[in-house]
């Protein structure tokens, strides 16, 4: 079927055009159309911007319900016991209570130390326990870390500490799987 001189497109002729959902003999036709016809090509170019928007704001406005669902979702499995087929959740700086808090005992918070190979000492959280001990630098970046069966650790002569303020802590590994924390404490090395 020819269009008539004159006559445009309809809006649904071109929105089924654009959507491809015209059988090949009016697919056809309308192409024809939209070669001849500049104002019904501009009308087709504007109908296909709008929606490539509205495609584009609707993902976006999909996103934050989604997420926000998600993280609802993630609250309340965690609230209600954890996620089946997960760890239960690390304990820090002793947990609820039920759980002894690792103590530090030497060097003392904020203490100075002369020696370059230097001692750290803490109290037991009780048998069957594992620990691990860190010392990092004034940035963060971790300097020595080393796994103790036992409350004391000594840095091995082959790590420098120059003179500066460090930081370390003390994390201990409970015989069910669970782990508690000293929390991070500074000491000084002063030569």
């Amino acid at each position: 079927m020819t269009q008539a001189p004159g006559v445009h497109l309809e809006s649904s002729e071109i929105a089924a055009y654009l959507d491809r959902a015209l059988p090949k003999s009016e697919r056809d036709r309308v192409e024809s159309h939209l070669a001849d016809c500049a104002q019904c090509r501009r009308e087709s170019v504007e109908v296909l911007r709008v929606r490539n928007r509205m495609r584009r704001r609707s993902r976006w406005m999909i996103i934050p319900p989604v997420a926000a669902a998600a993280a609802v979702a993630l609250f309340v499995l965690v609230r209600a016991g954890g996620i089946p087929g997960t760890t239960p959740p690390v304990l820090r700086d002793g947990g609820d209570g039920s759980i002894p808090r690792v103590v530090l005992v030497s060097p003392p918070d904020s203490g100075a130390v002369a020696s370059q190979r230097v001692s750290f000492v803490w109290r037991s959280v009780g048998p069957g326990v594992s620990y691990r001990i860190t010392v990092s630098d004034p940035k963060g970046d971790v300097v020595w870390s080393a796994a103790a069966s036992d409350t004391t650790a000594r840095v091995p002569a082959s790590v420098q500490l120059r003179r500066s303020t460090y930081y370390w802590y003390v994390d201990a590994l409970l015989p069910d799987g669970r782990s508690i924390t000293s929390g991070v404490h500074p000491f000084s090395v002063t030569r």
